[in-house]
């Protein structure tokens, strides 16, 4: 009988952690589908010649890796399809970072 009482509450603590996985991962899902549709726009920052300056370019760059500079960025999602200035992050609440805490392409 003692036996029993572990297995069954052994199975029923795997079925708790697979729910809860399960639950999760949706929610996850969700998450992500809301934020590509509250910020549509992807930007990639570009680290200028000098080390210090940069700007933000629509397309993938090709052949440059992600590496420190100082704007706490290599890519970010907008919810604005015009390129943010050059040097200059755009406004609180128009966009979330999405890659490289410090980091640009160069």
């Amino acid at each position: 009988m003692l036996k029993n009482i572990k297995n069954y509450a052994m199975a029923l603590g795997a079925l708790a952690i697979a729910f809860g996985s399960l639950t999760f991962m949706s929610f996850k899902a969700a998450e992500t589908a809301k934020i590509e549709q509250e910020y549509p726009y992807r930007f990639y920052g570009i680290l200028g010649e000098d080390g210090e300056s940069f700007h933000w370019q629509s397309a993938n760059p090709v052949g440059l890796t992600c590496d420190p500079a100082p704007t706490g960025a290599c890519s970010i999602l907008s919810n604005s399809p015009t390129t943010p200035a050059p040097n200059a992050m755009p406004a609180p609440g128009t966009y979330i970072v999405e890659n490289g805490a410090g980091k640009l392409y160069q």
